[in-house]
């Protein structure tokens, strides 16, 4: 069987939607509370230029997704991006599939002249490695802040 990568278009997003639910079900993650909210802001993000799901398909069922956020900054003109996830299924890892979506995620960046691409994994993430191999390396210190929603 053959896997090909498309971008997501605004006609996908049935497809971006159910994958990302399948994973989360997967990894037992919290489902949003309001699905129908997060459908929406699946949608708007799927159909925006600031942001590209690209989708590892296998026999027309996604196995595979890269989701990546371009931005640009005050301090240059350029624009930056960060991969915010790459995610393959379980059945189908160590096939090639996160490779190719890196590879496709950084031809994209660089189509679109950015100026770097960066990823944020836990200290502890067995995928450092694995990106290690494309060029990322250890830059900058990631500082992040949990903020608790008020209790209902």
């Amino acid at each position: 069987m053959s896997v090909s990568v498309k971008r997501a278009g605004p006609v996908d997003h049935g497809l971006v939607s159910g994958f990302l639910l399948d994973l989360a079900r997967e990894k037992s993650w919290q489902l949003p509370a309001d699905l129908d909210r997060w459908d929406l802001i699946t949608a708007k993000l799927i159909n925006s230029d600031s942001w590209l799901f690209l989708l590892a398909l296998e026999d027309e069922k996604p196995c595979g997704m890269a989701i990546m956020e371009f931005r640009f900054t005050p301090f240059d003109v350029r624009q930056s991006a960060s991969i915010v996830a790459i995610v393959v299924s379980a059945e189908r890892r160590g096939k090639g599939i996160g490779t190719t979506l890196v590879r496709d995620a950084l031809r994209h960046a660089e189509m679109r002249g950015c100026f770097e691409v960066d990823i944020a994994i836990d200290h502890d993430d067995q995928s450092a490695n694995f990106f290690r191999r494309f060029g990322f390396c250890e830059e900058r210190l990631l500082l992040t802040r949990s903020i608790e929603a008020d209790a209902e």
